[in-house]
């Protein structure tokens, strides 16, 4: 039988040693390029937005996003950690209505409350999730196995124009549960907050975003004064249901003295789907938007991931719909169809 030296052994342990040393090596490369791919896919994504159609559309009100700069601080902008602030990027306008996470204290803020006490120790923002859709940063809105809210709500000073149109375009996954995910701020059972400017009766008005637990979408729309007579009080079931871990690019627009019309990624004439309704002309005063879960009714725990909310007060042309529409989808990977 042949026997090795103890050269050949130590000869042995060096290849072992430099096949380890190559192994490391390529970890590292693949890690850096893995950080380099994430980082082009995120100024690719800023490039995108910042050449949008979105800027250039009259009646813009509000516009938050994931990839720039301006959007989140930099403690916030952390995988894993809850933000504080979703920044308004809106470049129409100087004062920006950033959405402040949970219930704020600070008189300047939304400041209501129904959880126990009356205090906001069980509320708090999403979660910034680093690899989100289509591998951009995304906000998480969960529970986590808690009792506690997660929401941001826009500053006070929202507005739009009542007696006109409107449209809100947004970019999220379903993953589960049910409940209200865009909602009105100012309502507490039926008692307006005090630093809200409007005094809105119980349920009005109403211009928010409801999911059953099967993904059942229904947008709930009500006027100042009642429910609009083409929409019952229990909203409109839209009968599209978001599949649980799948993206969507959702629009919900008023055409003033026309209709209401839910379109599902640039969609309106999805399968078996009521995607429109009447618009009886009556006047919208908007609260400004809660985005996240409904905080007056505890059984609610819908579970989602958001990564843009835009909004328009006033009219817009449908080639600019489309424009927006598509501009999202090449921004998040989903497939738009007109």
């Amino acid at each position: 039988m042949k026997k090795f030296s103890h050269h050949q052994k130590a000869f042995s342990l060096v290849e072992l040693s430099v096949v380890i040393l190559i192994i490391g090596i390529l970890i590292a490369v693949v890690s850096q390029g893995t950080d380099l791919l994430a980082a082009y896919k995120k100024t690719a994504a800023q490039k995108l937005t910042k050449t949008s159609r979105v800027s250039s559309v009259g009646g813009l009100v509000l516009w938050y996003e994931t990839s720039l700069d301006e959007s989140f601080s930099d403690s916030d902008e952390v995988d894993g950690v809850v933000v504080s602030q979703w920044g308004d990027v809106n470049p129409q306008n100087s004062i920006k209505l950033n959405a402040k996470a949970g219930q704020k204290t600070d008189s300047a803020q939304i400041t209501y409350n129904v959880a126990s006490g009356g205090t906001s120790a069980n509320t708090s923002g999403p979660t910034y999730v680093e690899n989100g859709i289509n591998n951009l940063p995304t906000l998480r809105f969960t529970n986590n196995g808690t009792s506690a809210y997660r929401y941001l709500a826009v500053d006070k000073q929202m507005s739009n124009i009542p007696n006109d149109s409107m449209t809100l375009f947004l970019v999220m996954r379903y993953r589960s549960g049910a409940g209200f995910f865009v909602d009105r701020v100012c309502n507490i059972g039926g008692v307006p907050n005090s630093n809200c400017s409007l005094t809105p009766q119980q349920g009005n008005p109403s211009f928010e975003l409801h999911l059953q637990s099967d993904g059942s979408l229904s947008p709930y729309i009500r006027s100042n004064g009642a429910n609009f007579p083409s929409i019952n009080a229990a909203g409109w079931d839209s009968g599209y249901n978001l599949l649980s871990g799948k993206d969507y690019v959702l629009t919900l627009q008023r055409d003033y003295g026309g209709s209401f019309t839910l379109y599902v990624n640039g969609n309106s004439t999805y399968s078996g789907g009521i995607p429109s309704k009447v618009d009886d002309g009556a006047a919208i005063s908007l609260d400004p938007f809660k985005i996240g879960r409904h905080t007056s009714d505890n059984g609610e725990n819908t579970d989602f991931d958001m990564s843009e909310f835009i909004f328009f007060s006033g009219p817009m042309r449908v080639n600019s719909r489309k424009e927006i529409e598509d501009y999202l989808g090449k921004k998040y990977n989903i497939a738009i169809t007109h």
